[in-house]
């Protein structure tokens, strides 16, 4: 349902904040937003036995998995045991919490998107086979390696610090690729005047020893000099002979001027494949503490023990996402992503757009939040996303959905984020204009309208019906049980005309006549559908 009092600028917001759970959420947005999420972000409870934003503890006891898989006790020996904990009861129950979500998820994905989870060591392995298995390894772009923690923990157990953790990163498509980061082009002159442009020297050497590439281990020597460069390194040469004499031809080969040099290429700045570098499998410079340092300065206390930076994900949002695109966080958390994609849309004047859907768990009675009026997690989501949008610019403010409880019983049907007219009990005819327009945006969703649509209340007919039009009137939607043959006209003749109508049955009062001849009218008007209640 839009809660447009905790919204921020909801007419006009072009982000969404969801509160929900997850996969419930997932089931209804299916309609409006497959294959429209250029990056989908989850950031997981990372199953380390406390519970916190969500029941984070997903390991079955070894009884219960034993009973499930059906070893006894008496059967097992301690190794076997030991697998049966490891393999199974540990990761089981996270995995199916995670199976459905991320197999939704996959559906999201616009054909050039991206799917990155953020997990630390100890679901890592079991979260790669599990998206190998829904996207496919050919999917796997990169397992980058996040320096999370600046400082060796010396209370380590076992005496290693474990100062990182994981990004997996997979794609939809094989033309999806990274931004990658600006060059070095201060390595790229033109001191010689070559007409083919500014260029850099690299090595030649090769990396295969005689056995390996006996072709590629040969004797050159310097046309003009005749100096000799023999025997060749013991790695060998870059490239073939015939391919070096082509090179040398060119006059793409620097011979050095001195004695025990080596040869080196001329690789030309207008020659390379792509504008900028590859992106480096490991971040670093950024840690969880600025996280923490940047969630208190923005809500006035801490918040969360360890929130993401926004830097790191901007970074991700930076590489995935281009400036029109749309971002989807599923574990919203504290609104790190929102707040990421403000910013990166601030560094290059983009216009991205976030979804982010939070859990609203209650808060601890006696906390800092739940003393600043907060209740639950998604409060704090809220705070936050709030405060970026004010330091920056109207556009970054968000609409606020909550998931009625309909919707968590019922799951995608069309009516549950809504109010549904019972029979004999005065129906959307009754029904405040909230709820109204909390079931508009339900029927909306389900037709492929997005949760950022504009929707306009129309007076239609000398009674002046409510009359809801979506998206710039190209879907109407009446909610009243009385109607009035004039508003019915009046919804077929607006121009644009619309391509979707819904009206309920109790409109008609039972006159199949004035059914018949609507639907026929409409029809006429070029309405495609008209959809009953």
């Amino acid at each position: 349902m839009p809660a447009r009092a905790d919204s921020l600028g909801f007419d006009h917001a072009a982000n969404v904040l969801i509160e929900g759970d997850n996969l419930e959420v997932l089931r209804l947005l299916r309609p409006a937003y497959q294959r429209a999420a250029t990056l989908v972000y989850l950031d997981p409870p990372y199953n380390t036995g406390g519970e916190f934003i969500y029941p984070d503890n997903f390991r079955d006891s070894a009884r219960a998995y034993r009973r499930l898989t059906g070893a006894r006790d008496d059967e097992e020996e301690p190794r076997a045991r030991s697998r049966v904990e490891l393999g199974g009861r540990v990761h089981s129950r996270w995995l199916s919490m995670m199976y459905p979500r991320l197999a939704l998820a996959r559906e999201l994905l616009a054909p050039r998107g991206f799917l990155c989870v953020s997990i630390s060591d100890h679901e890592c392995a079991p979260l790669r086979m599990l998206l190998d298995e829904l996207l496919g390894e050919e999917s796997f772009v990169a397992q980058l390696v996040w320096r999370a923690r600046q400082f060796p923990d010396a209370r380590a157990k076992t005496r290693v610090s474990t100062d990182h953790e994981y990004i997996l990163v997979y794609r939809a498509g094989a033309a999806a690729s990274f931004r990658g980061v600006p060059r070095d082009e201060s390595k790229f002159r033109n001191p010689d005047g070559d007409p083919r442009g500014p260029w850099m020297s690299r090595s030649m050497l090769g990396l295969a020893t005689r056995e390996r590439r006996p072709r590629l281990h040969y004797e050159l020597v310097e046309p003009g000099t005749g100096r000799r460069y023999s025997p060749p390194p013991e790695s060998g040469w870059r490239y073939g002979q015939e391919t070096m004499t082509r090179l040398i031809d060119e006059g793409r080969v620097l011979f050095p001027r001195k004695a025990g040099g080596r040869p080196r290429e001329k690789k030309f700045r207008a020659e390379l494949q792509h504008a900028r570098a590859s992106f480096p499998s490991i971040i670093d410079g950024v840690y969880t503490a600025d996280g923490t340092r940047e969630l208190r300065e923005l809500l006035g206390f801490q918040a969360f023990d360890f929130p993401k930076p926004s830097e790191l994900l901007r970074v991700l949002v930076e590489q995935t996402c281009g400036p029109e695109g749309l971002v989807v966080d599923l574990f919203a958390g504290s609104g790190t992503m929102g707040h990421a994609v403000a910013r990166q849309n601030a560094r290059d004047r983009g216009r991205r757009r976030y979804l982010c859907v939070q859990l609203p768990v209650p808060l601890e009675p006696g906390s800092e939040a739940a003393r600043r009026g907060l209740r639950t997690i998604t409060d704090i989501t809220r705070a936050r996303l709030a405060r970026v949008a004010e330091r920056s610019s109207e556009e970054d403010g968000f609409r606020l959905f909550r998931l009625a409880a309909s919707a968590r019983r019922q799951g995608p049907r069309p009516e549950s984020l809504g109010r549904r007219a019972a029979p004999g009990a005065g129906g959307a005819a009754s029904a405040s204009a909230e709820e109204q327009e909390a079931r508009v945006f339900a029927l909306a969703l389900a037709a492929g309208y997005p949760l950022t649509a504009r929707v306009e209340r129309l007076a239609l007919g000398a009674a002046g019906h409510r009359v809801y039009a979506v998206d710039g009137g190209s879907m109407l939607i009446c909610l009243e049980e009385r109607v009035t043959r004039d508003c019915l006209e009046a919804m077929q003749t607006r121009r644009p005309a619309p391509t979707r109508c819904v009206v309920l049955d109790a409109a008609f009062a039972g006159d199949d006549a004035l059914l018949r001849d609507t639907a026929q009218a409409m029809r006429a008007a070029g309405v495609r559908e008209l959809r009953i209640l």
